[in-house]
């Protein structure tokens, strides 16, 4: 599995955009032969994938960014956490 989270250096600028569309192009690709499941995150990244029309040739695409790239590796989320420790106190009207 190959996992991103944000454009390779500064992609907004045209100068530095070929370097992160030739990985996002070698990573669909990848993808398409069936050799690896691609995930991204972050707005940036998605946001570049979008705008180069890349995004349909990646398994998965997250805007949560960081916070779900920890999620994927097991990592804590606090809010989460919250969430699940606190929904029996509010599924029981509370």
């Amino acid at each position: 599995m190959s996992s991103w989270n944000g454009p390779l250096g500064a992609a907004e600028f045209a100068a530095f955009r070929q370097s992160t569309a030739a990985v996002a192009k070698a990573i669909e690709q990848a993808t398409a032969a069936g050799k690896l499941v691609s995930v991204a995150g972050g707005e940036d990244t998605t946001a570049f994938l979008d705008q180069h029309s890349l995004m349909p040739g990646f398994s998965y695409v997250s805007l949560a960014g960081g916070a779900f790239l920890h999620w994927l590796t097991g990592q804590a989320l606090p809010g989460v956490e919250a969430l699940a420790t606190n929904s029996l106190q509010f599924s029981k009207g509370r």
